[in-house]
């Protein structure tokens, strides 16, 4: 019954590593939003090709804006759908809010 106990408690100890490794830590999590919207070919093509981007700013959580000479777009960060069986860094996709370019 103790071994049983133990085993048990084993278990749970290690689950809990593991769920608590899985995450990325805050600055890591960001260098990847940034990645991320930097190879999106959407964000990429909302652009002219004569202007490349300047600047990427954190709006607040989740969003940003990219900018390039006078243009800006707002971009998303979208959580991809997960049954929770997911286990690691999250998952998410990037999303076109908004567009603002003076003619």
């Amino acid at each position: 019954m103790r071994l049983k106990r133990f085993l048990c408690a084993g278990a749970l100890v290690l689950s809990t590593v593991s769920l608590a490794q899985a995450a990325l830590a805050p600055n890591y999590q960001r260098i990847a939003e940034l990645q991320a919207i930097l190879d999106d070919p959407a964000v990429v093509d909302a652009f002219n090709v004569s202007q490349p981007i300047d600047r990427i700013e954190s709006l607040k959580t989740d969003r940003y804006r990219v900018t390039a000479g006078p243009c800006h777009v707002d971009v998303a960060i979208v959580d991809m759908p997960d049954n929770g069986q997911r286990v690691g860094p999250r998952q998410f996709k990037i999303e076109i809010v908004a567009r603002s370019c003076p003619d």
